[in-house]
């Protein structure tokens, strides 16, 4: 899936691919590409989001939360990671089943909503990934919108 920040829409990739949104230079030695928002009044540079993340993202940011770029699900080592990163510290009051919440200064300082999953069977690891996926989006769907005062004064989980 590719991502506009600044529209908060998703496209699919068979969308970008069939339009003109693709901007190629022509290095001495390699060509460089981006894809851009098809948005004519946006042109922004899209960013490429993990399909298990897209709609977790979505929502979030929908209801004014500011979730970073860095919005991932991953496998390495029989380990599957699924987290997204906030530009500044929310007050949650809940989380996914799971899912930590840290301030985690290798990404540039950043706070982090993730959950590990581990299994040695690719399988169950993929399930164990789309299961986190459906639990953070029904999370996400639950948030009230980021005007609450309860996000800014209490302690978070």
């Amino acid at each position: 899936m590719f991502y506009c920040e600044k529209d908060n829409i998703l496209f699919s990739e068979r969308f970008i691919f069939s339009s003109d949104c693709i901007d190629i230079k022509d290095n001495e030695n390699f060509y460089s590409y981006s894809f851009r928002c098809p948005n004519i009044t946006c042109n922004e540079k899209l960013i490429t989001v993990d399909n298990n993340v897209a709609l977790p993202l979505l929502i979030i940011n929908k209801k004014g939360y500011k979730a970073h770029i860095h919005a991932q699900a991953r496998e390495l080592n029989f380990t599957a990671e699924i987290g997204i990163v906030f530009e500044e510290k929310y007050f949650f009051q809940t989380l996914p089943h799971g899912f930590k919440y840290i301030f985690n200064d290798i990404v540039k300082n950043k706070y982090v909503i993730y959950k590990n999953n581990e299994d040695d069977d690719r399988i169950k690891m993929q399930y164990k990934l789309l299961e986190a996926s459906c639990q953070l989006a029904a999370w996400a769907i639950e948030l009230p919108d980021n005007t609450s005062a309860e996000y800014t004064e209490k302690e978070c989980v």
